[in-house]
């Protein structure tokens, strides 16, 4: 797999991470970062720099799946956050005499 697309892999779970965490998924500041990113890692991605492009985008990756806005913890918080209905107590009714 190619540095470049791994890179865009994790740009893309960045993206959802954000979204799963309600916040907005795309500002200016992250898009500009993440096209500063998948150039960096695409102009070295080829010849003898693949490999340090390819441990950048493994980086990269890595800090998007463990950071607070990833999409594994949005949906744990929505999962924690589930509060099922409660049920209604019975209430026994007197009859009159």
């Amino acid at each position: 797999m190619s540095a470049t697309s791994v890179t865009a892999v994790a740009l893309g779970a960045a993206v959802v991470g954000r979204w799963a965490n309600n916040k907005s998924a795309l500002t200016v500041k992250s898009s500009v970062g993440a096209v500063v990113a998948l150039v960096a890692v695409s102009a070295l991605d080829h010849g003898k720099t693949a490999p340090v492009a390819q441990g950048l985008a493994w980086v990269i990756l890595a800090a998007v799946l463990l950071s607070k806005n990833s999409p594994v913890a949005g949906i744990a918080k929505t999962v924690n956050s589930y509060n099922p209905p409660k049920a209604k107590p019975k209430t026994t009714k007197k009859k009159a005499k």
